[in-house]
């Protein structure tokens, strides 16, 4: 099946590609610490054997699955994307908290969203999750596309315009925390566990589970 993924990333006019150092790729035995160098500079990521970082950019931070029983999964870090319609259109009435992002979710009638759950990320942030799929009736963005596929959310900032959308049967799993500097709430912080099938899906999520749990922040924000 195929998987639907939109990422413009310019800066200047010219597309950006990450630079990843040499060890960023976890050799058969081993798990690799990466620091990231442009996405919230300073995260820290434990990669199992076989991921690798694929992006890391002004606005995501992209890890991909090994082949094998998980591959073409991938695990994306954002901050405060922006709801939206279909070909990036932001719609401007959606909240960015991450309460009023899952709210939209789970109302919009283009997507089977699951119940919320509450999890721990991040050496203890805490986070909501749901696993989505869109629904028979969502519209076919992409005439490409085998069947239903849309754009729905957006992350943009100085430099960068990213849309990120999805297709059916194509399961995805989201986490949604606050971080804050001090008292202040400073971003939305999303997580995406992007798989092309539901076998796919059902063999990342142990290992994704393991990777997102085991990110270390930056000192200048804090759970919230």
């Amino acid at each position: 099946m195929l998987r639907w993924f939109a990422a413009i990333v310019a800066v200047g006019g010219v597309a950006a590609i990450a630079q990843l150092p040499a060890d960023s790729k976890a050799s058969t035995d081993e798990v690799v610490t990466y620091t990231a160098h442009v996405f919230m500079r300073g995260m820290k990521l434990n990669l199992p054997s076989g991921w690798t970082v694929s992006e890391d950019a002004p606005g995501e931070l992209k890890l991909a699955a090994p082949s094998g029983p998980m591959d073409g999964t991938a695990i994306g870090f954002w901050l405060d994307p922006r709801a939206s319609a279909a070909h990036g259109v932001v719609l401007p009435h959606i909240g960015r908290t991450p309460a009023a992002l899952i709210h939209w979710l789970r109302g919009n009638s283009n997507f089977v969203v699951s119940a919320p759950a509450t999890r721990r990320i991040a050496h203890g942030l805490l986070a909501k999750s749901v696993n989505l799929d869109l629904s028979a009736t969502a519209p076919r963005e992409d005439p490409s596309c085998p069947g239903p596929c849309l754009t729905y959310f957006v992350i943009r900032g100085p430099g960068y315009n990213h849309e990120f959308g999805t297709g059916r049967a194509e399961p995805i799993r989201f986490y949604f925390a606050t971080l804050r500097r001090g008292n202040t709430r400073v971003h939305t912080f999303v997580i995406d566990v992007d798989a092309p099938s539901a076998k796919a899906f059902r063999a990342v999520i142990p290992s994704a589970e393991k990777i997102v749990a085991g990110v270390r922040l930056p000192t200048k924000v804090s759970a919230g």
